[in-house]
Formats: C-alpha cells, sequence, structure tokens
C-alpha cells in the first residue's frame, strides 16, 4: 500500500528508492536533453503509475508535453506496437520504466527493427536497463539510470563489492545494487 501511517511497526526500505529516479531523471531529461514533446512507456504497476504522474507533474512544470504515455503488462515482450505508436507522435525523449531488463532488450532489439529513432533520445529510469545498455546494439546513445558501477573509489561501494564477491565469487550488476540497498537500510 502507498499509505503506510496506520502501520508503524512497518519499515518500507524502498520507498526512499522512487523518488531519486523521479528527481533524476526529471532532472536530467530536462536540463541535458531540453525536450519539448516526451513520451513515456512503463510498467502497468501502481507504484509504477505512482512515480510516473510525478515525473509528469516535474516535465510539465518545467514547459514539456508529454505526448504519449503507456503503461505496459508485465511479461511483455512485443513493443512493437507500442514503439510505433511513440515513433509517430515524434517526441524528442522517450522515458522508459521497466522493473526486467529483458523488457529494455526487447525494446532496443525492436527499436533497430522499426528502422531506428531518428532524433528520439532513449532515457531509462531503472537501474534494470543498464545491463542490457552495455551489450545492445539498439542501446548505443541512450541514457540509463544506475545506482552503482564497479570500481568506484568511494569506500560503502568498495565494501559492497567486497562483500558481494565474498558471497557469490563475482561482482554483482548495477542491478543487484538496487535490491542491496533495502536490505542495507533495514
Amino acid at each position: 500500500p502507498g499509505d503506510l501511517t496506520d502501520r508503524p511497526y512497518t519499515v518500507r526500505a524502498g520507498a526512499y528508492m522512487y523518488r531519486v529516479p523521479i528527481e533524476a531523471a526529471s532532472s536530467f531529461v530536462m536540463n541535458n536533453v531540453n525536450p519539448r514533446r516526451i513520451a513515456i512507456l512503463a510498467d502497468d504497476e501502481a507504484e509504477d503509475r505512482l512515480v510516473i504522474a510525478e515525473l509528469k507533474d516535474k516535465i510539465k512544470a518545467a514547459g514539456a508535453e508529454v505526448v504519449y504515455e503507456q503503461h505496459v503488462p508485465f511479461g511483455t515482450m512485443d513493443f512493437s506496437p507500442y514503439l510505433t505508436q511513440v515513433k509517430h507522435a515524434n517526441p524528442d525523449v522517450l522515458v522508459a520504466y521497466y522493473a526486467a531488463e529483458a523488457s529494455y532488450m526487447a525494446n532496443f532489439k525492436q527499436i533497430l527493427e522499426l528502422g531506428g529513432w531518428g532524433g528520439i533520445t532513449f532515457v531509462s529510469m531503472s537501474p534494470a536497463s543498464s545491463g542490457s545498455a552495455a551489450r545492445m546494439a539498439g542501446a548505443e546513445g541512450t541514457y540509463h539510470w544506475t545506482l552503482w558501477l564497479p570500481e568506484q573509489p568511494y569506500p560503502g561501494a568498495q565494501k559492497f563489492e567486497q562483500d558481494f564477491k565474498a558471497v557469490h565469487g563475482k561482482l554483482p550488476g548495477p542491478n543487484h545494487f538496487f535490491f542491496y540497498t533495502c536490505l542495507w537500510t533495514a
């Protein structure tokens, strides 16, 4: 539930995480891409709808227009109908917010199959995209939100790497950190 005021012994460790991507994505998009027209694709989930509603408020307050918005069912692997509609709406930027890396991989593959984006900039609000972005040809020139990258000089990031490697025998991906911060906070 969105409101936990009637649950005094409940800690929602990940809730602060949703505010961070909204601020980071809206600030990045409006200050670096400087679009007039924006399209949004996101998972069809209650929390994601709240995040997108806040993002839209910030975008509109900055003077841009949302020309397309669609919330897709979990498990969608054929994004081509949505991506075709985005392409026809002709936004300056597409902001995507999915929980699964597979959704981003499908997007990048299908963007290429549709002939590429032309001048549409792709911005992800989820750490789930960062792994696919590194290995997908269709992700070239796209922007991705990530909470952690390997070999950062910060003591907390270094400890996270050491602890993760000790348990799993390898370094984590950027998406692992997203889930780790909830446990870390608790």
